[in-house]
């Protein structure tokens, strides 16, 4: 593994077997899973590590060679789904807008909602072999230097079977449209995290990426940040595994 879990190793590995049960169920058509669980539970560090459980064991129980690939099982982050700042400050509450960006009324569900419906198109049978052909698609990521989406920037190929996206509002079923996306997986993991803890582990960072001193990083994460959170743990009872994270350096 590349980063540290913040799961237990029990934990990571009855989710990472879920899931390549799961897939081996039907895979005529790519396996979703959503990671939800409020800022700074450790959601990138875990899809990371799920993801490299599930490679790991698909190809000690798989005689596949298709699973076998580096790109069979791809992460996505939620962060690409931002509104544009521009877009935030055209809306009616601009200000606001700007101020919150990182609530779920600042992202864009139906695009979302778009890009994980064309993940999970049903696979092509491959004339020559007759083996499954899965659609590429190319998804955003969030470009943290310029502060918006970075349009394209993940390929999803045609041998990637297993899509794990991580993000606050993959579990929120509080509108038609969040509802929709959350529909789109099929297994749903919420990282469990208590909020004091996910609260330093924000302020941490924010003192590292924006250079602040403790207390103005900790009124940032205390505020907003914790607003947010605070709606996120409200999603954990749709999720059918359940994660429990626990203290490292993210």
């Amino acid at each position: 593994m590349t980063k540290q879990s913040v799961v237990s190793p029990v934990e990571l590995r009855d989710a990472a077997l879920t899931i390549v049960k799961r897939y081996k169920q039907a895979p005529q058509r790519r396996l979703l899973v959503g990671i939800a669980g409020r800022p700074g539970s450790g959601k990138t560090t875990i899809a990371e590590v799920l993801a490299d459980e599930v490679r790991t064991m698909l190809r000690t129980l798989s005689d596949d060679p298709r699973d076998h690939a580096e790109k069979a099982v791809v992460t996505m982050p939620m962060d690409g789904y931002h509104y544009y700042r521009k877009e935030l400050r055209a809306m009616p509450n601009g200000p606001e807008a700007v101020e919150r960006r990182g609530a779920e009324w600042t992202f864009d569900p139906r695009k979302l909602c778009k890009d994980l419906q064309a993940i999970r198109l049903p696979a092509a049978t491959a004339e020559t072999t007759g083996l499954p052909l899965y659609n590429e698609v190319r998804v955003p990521t969030f470009d943290h230097s310029v502060g918006d989406p970075k349009e394209e920037d993940i390929c999803i190929s045609g041998d990637t079977a297993i899509v794990i996206a991580e993000g606050n509002y993959l579990l929120y079923r509080g509108t038609p449209t969040w509802a929709e996306v959350n529909r789109c997986f099929d297994i749903g993991v919420f990282l469990d995290c208590p909020a004091d803890q996910a609260t330093w582990r924000i302020c941490r960072r924010h003192m590292v990426s924006f250079k602040l001193n403790q207390e103005s990083a900790m009124m940032r994460a205390t505020g907003s940040d914790a607003t947010n959170g605070d709606l996120v743990d409200t999603t954990k009872k749709n999720a059918d595994i359940v994660l429990h994270s626990i203290e490292c350096k993210l």
